[in-house]
Order: C-alpha cells, then sequence, then structure tokens
C-alpha cells in the first residue's frame, strides 16, 4: 500500500508539471496571418461581442489580441471582474484547435521610462490567475536605434523568463511551433538597428494612415530584410482605409481592402499581425471601438491563409 500511495503522488506531481510547462509553453499555428487587435477598449456589456463574432464566424483566422486595461495591467494583482469575465469568455469562443493569444500592453515612453516600472507591469501580468493571464507582452512607444538595444533586449528576456498563458491542444507538425512568452515591439515605423529583429517575435514597423504609406519603399525594405527576420516577424496597423479609395502615399491604388490585404500579407511578407480600420485619427479614437469594416476584414485575412 505504501508503495502504491508513492506512485500515485508521483503520477500526480508529474501530471501537475506537465499543465504547468504545457500552459507556460505551447505550440501555435505560425504559418497563418496573424490578425491583430488592438483591444483598448473597456468590456461593459457587448462592447467585445464584436470580436466574439468575429472569432466564431472565422476558425480557420488566427488571432493576437492586445490587451490594454488601463494604460497598462492597471492597478491590484488581478484585472477587474469585467475584464476577467470577458477574458474568460475570449479564450473559451476560440474554437479546439484555433489560434487565439493575448498580449498584455506595456508602454515604454520611447525608452525613457524606468526599466523598473516596465518590469513591474510585466511581473503583474505574468502574476495574474492563470485563467486571464496573457499569452507575452506588447511594448508601446519603442525606439529602436541601437543605443537602446540592450534596454528593449533586456525587456524581451524578461519576458521569456516569466510563466505566461493557457495550454492549448494543437496539432504537431511543421505548422506549428512553440511559443514562450511572445513578445512584440511597437515602433510604428521600420526599425533604425536591425539587431531588433533578434530580440523580438513581432515588430509594428508601420501603424499610421494609408495615405502616409510608401507601399513601394517598404517593399524594397521588406527585400532587403528578408535575411534577417522572417515573415512571422512583421507586423502592419493602418488607419484611415476609405474603402472606396484604397490608395497609398506612393500612388498605389488598390481596387478594395482585400486587394490591401492580399498586398501585405504576400507582397510585403507579412504575417505577423495586421490591423486596418475604416476609423479616422484626429477625429476619434481609432482603437476605441470597432469599425465599419471590422467582420469584413477579419473575413479577408482568414481567407488568405
Amino acid at each position: 500500500m505504501r508503495n502504491l500511495s508513492l506512485l500515485l503522488v508521483i503520477a500526480m506531481m508529474a501530471a501537475l508539471l506537465q499543465t504547468v510547462a504545457s500552459a507556460a509553453t505551447k505550440k501555435v499555428n505560425t504559418k497563418t496571418p496573424r490578425i491583430l487587435v488592438p483591444l483598448y477598449i473597456y468590456p461593459e456589456p457587448g462592447a467585445w461581442d464584436p470580436l466574439y463574432t468575429a472569432i466564431r464566424n472565422s476558425p480557420s483566422a488566427a488571432f493576437l489580441v492586445i490587451i490594454n486595461p488601463n494604460s497598462g495591467p492597471g492597478d491590484g494583482s488581478a484585472p477587474d471582474s469585467d475584464y476577467a469575465s470577458a477574458i474568460q469568455q475570449l479564450r473559451s469562443t476560440a474554437a479546439a484547435n484555433q489560434t487565439l493569444e493575448l498580449i498584455g500592453y506595456v508602454p515604454t515612453g520611447y525608452g525613457k521610462r524606468s526599466a523598473s516600472q516596465v518590469k513591474s507591469f510585466i511581473s503583474t501580468y505574468a502574476k495574474w490567475p492563470r485563467s486571464v493571464r496573457p499569452d507575452g507582452i506588447f511594448f508601446d512607444e519603442t525606439i529602436t536605434s541601437q543605443k537602446y538595444l540592450a534596454k528593449y533586449r533586456n525587456y524581451t528576456d524578461f519576458v521569456k523568463s516569466q510563466s505566461w498563458g493557457v495550454s492549448t491542444k494543437t496539432p504537431s507538425n511543421a505548422t506549428y511551433a512553440q511559443r514562450k512568452g511572445i513578445t512584440m515591439l511597437n515602433p510604428g515605423t521600420w526599425p533604425e538597428s536591425d539587431k531588433f529583429w533578434s530580440i523580438a517575435d513581432h515588430i509594428v514597423v508601420y501603424e499610421d494612415k494609408l495615405s502616409n504609406f510608401d507601399f513601394g519603399e517598404y517593399q524594397q525594405l521588406t527585400q532587403n530584410n528578408v535575411p534577417v527576420a522572417s515573415n512571422f516577424q512583421r507586423s502592419y496597423i493602418f488607419y484611415n482605409v476609405d474603402s472606396a479609395n484604397v490608395t497609398t502615399k506612393d500612388g498605389r491604388n488598390f481596387m478594395g481592402v482585400d486587394a490591401l490585404v492580399n498586398a501585405t500579407i504576400r507582397v510585403l511578407a507579412s504575417r505577423g499581425g495586421l490591423f486596418i480600420t475604416d476609423l479616422k485619427i484626429g477625429e476619434e479614437d481609432v482603437y476605441a471601438k470597432f469599425s465599419g469594416i471590422w467582420q469584413e476584414f477579419v473575413k479577408m485575412v482568414g481567407a488568405s491563409s
């Protein structure tokens, strides 16, 4: 009996360790283009419904969602009850093998915010209850000049050292890869130093109006970047997108939003994250609500997989 009890204890401990390991490191699809979702919306009743609907209606689509309670994790050791409930519903909405990843918002003040405060935000997210804990961190207000490389490497290494997320069941093949502590940098423009590609899983290389975007310039940057970074690292955010006039700064006119989606994914070789909205910066907060083209945009990215 004593030996049987000991075996049971060992089996239980092994199962517990396996659960913790699978929660911290999981296999996810790294071929399907990510739909990047800056979810800077408080989860009042119905506020996140457009996201739940998009996830249910596009089970083959992959979502990378930025959670932002209060320009960071907010006060306390856990999100409030509204956020906790909404995050749990978000997790449960995804289909069994659908890719849904959550990353916590952390502003870095273009390198000026103290390292202690940045790491404190990271630690807070990492200590949220496992059922609502994100899968990594989105570093906003990133500066990518060489002299800040060590600081941001320290941040991304710190993220990798933490325990993140929840376990998911995914097939084991070449399309899937281990993801532990997702790191995304947002300089909003192409990195000044190529060395930043070596410290982050994703980098937002453009965040601005489509009318300010030089497609030809970014096409050349992409061609030069191929030996340095993968297409799963490059991410784009376009706002002020007029579906009736999808035109870039250099005069590239697309037949519609779907053509812009395809060109970003295929010509600019970007699968790391794409967000397109018709909301207009300067007139409204482009991240405070879902746009009129949201559901259509999700279907377009899903169809391009």
